[in-house]
């Protein structure tokens, strides 16, 4: 019996740093993400002959995609598991993006962009969830700042 018990500490505490760690190079990535086209930016307008605008709403795009995808992942999470859904928004992130590189025009990075921003937002709505699960409650804050403190090591 004691040794089931160690057993299923062990496990908890394995999930809870698999978490932290997982959630912070997820947060990482995408922060890399955000500021690697922003420096791109100058050299996107140039190729692309738009105005400064035009590039903002690039940007923009990927904030919109964001915010709705925070509404409609936080239920489909719910609904089907985080772990799946999850794995399906880094995965869409990733290939949508990827995709970027096929284009011809504006327009098509400006949807691929908005779409790709949908997969984000389910990324960062899910590492909450999970380290507000996974974490107890008297370390979730320092958890959860560990985690959002990748944002700037993966803008730097």
């Amino acid at each position: 019996m004691a040794m089931n018990n160690s057993n299923q500490i062990s496990e908890k505490l394995d999930v809870k740093w698999h978490t932290m760690i997982g959630g912070f190079a997820g947060y990482m990535f995408d922060a890399m993400d955000i500021f690697l086209l922003a420096m791109a930016m100058p050299a996107i307008i140039t190729d692309l002959a738009i105005s400064p605008a035009d590039g903002g709403l690039l940007a923009t795009a990927t904030m919109v995609g964001i915010g709705f995808s925070s509404i409609a992942i936080g239920w489909a999470a719910d609904n089907f598991g985080r772990r799946k859904v999850l794995f399906w928004s880094l995965t869409s992130f990733g290939l949508l993006t990827m995709a970027i590189y096929f284009t011809n025009s504006w327009h098509q990075i400006l949807i691929l962009r908005f779409l790709a921003g949908m997969g984000l937002g389910g990324v960062w709505s899910i590492i909450v969830s999970y380290i507000s699960e996974t974490w107890p409650s008297h370390q979730r804050g320092r958890a959860a700042s560990f985690v959002l403190s990748s944002f700037p090591v993966g803008a730097g």
